[in-house]
């Protein structure tokens, strides 16, 4: 397999990652207003606990929450990726 092919798919794989965590973005924040209700921190408590980050204002509280959320979302595109360079169909 060559270094460019693999390049190729990471690439591709992030772009999907980001359009796809934008997407969910656009649902959820859509979701949340309906509902009126505030998002979820749980996540970026979980992150913080595991990476040893306690925010410490609500703003830097959500700028880390909104960080991991986008971190996360993009980084699912890598395994997309790279199923993508094994040939495999959907």
């Amino acid at each position: 397999m060559k270094s460019d092919v693999v390049s190729i798919a990471l690439g591709r794989g992030i772009i999907a990652g980001v359009i796809g965590t934008a997407a969910m973005t656009v649902s959820s924040t859509i979701e949340m207003q309906l509902r009126q209700r505030e998002g979820s921190t749980t996540p970026a408590q979980a992150a913080g606990k595991v990476l040893g980050v306690t925010p410490r204002s609500d703003e830097a509280a959500a700028r880390f929450s909104n960080l991991m959320h986008w971190t996360y979302g993009t980084a699912w595109g890598v395994p997309r990726g790279m199923l993508g360079v094994t040939g495999l169909k959907w």
